[in-house]
């Protein structure tokens, strides 16, 4: 298995670690990266799970909601006003300055 083709290179400034133009990722607010760190025996199992489900040799997820639950779920978050306090604020911000 070839590895190191296809790897982010963390220290590269983002443009160049994810190989996108600059013009696309400005379009975006926040992006997140992910580092996977390469573990031949999970990728492994992780595929061989994700295979299976789809052949249906191996069982997904229940369902745990019906649609009217999940419609009704929804229709309750959407009249809830979060807040977030200046502390919390200022430190959001600071992380994502730091980004």
């Amino acid at each position: 298995m070839r590895r190191g083709g296809n790897r982010c290179r963390i220290y590269n400034t983002r443009v160049v670690a994810l190989a996108l133009a600059a013009p696309i990722l400005s379009c975006f607010d926040l992006y997140v990266v992910i580092l996977d760190e390469y573990n031949e025996l999970a990728d492994y199992n992780i595929s061989k799970h994700i295979l299976d489900v789809h052949r249906c040799e191996e069982a997904g997820f229940d369902v745990v909601f019906t649609t009217q639950e999940f419609q009704l779920y929804v229709r309750v978050a959407r009249t809830l006003n979060p807040t977030i306090s200046e502390e919390n604020k200022e430190v959001l911000v600071e992380c994502y300055r730091n980004l």
